[in-house]
């Protein structure tokens, strides 16, 4: 990191700086090998349910729907 900090274009200073805001982070899933990607995809299953669901009676029908298409 310390060669392309000398480098003096936008995009490598831009990149630089992420990489110094992240770093710990990037780290720890190298090392860990844990995402929260289960905990996004369940978000997108409860999105979809939702924008398919529209007009459903009650949040009960809404939250059984979001059950039996989450398994």
């Amino acid at each position: 990191m310390v060669k392309a900090k000398t480098i003096r274009q936008r995009g490598v200073i831009d990149f630089i700086q992420t990489l110094s805001n992240w770093l710990r982070p990037i780290a720890n899933f190298a090392h860990q090998g844990l995402t929260n990607a289960a905990t996004e995809g369940l978000n997108n299953v409860i999105r979809y349910v939702k924008r398919i669901s529209y007009g459903l009676p009650n949040f009960e029908h809404l939250r059984l729907r979001v059950l039996a298409q989450a398994l």
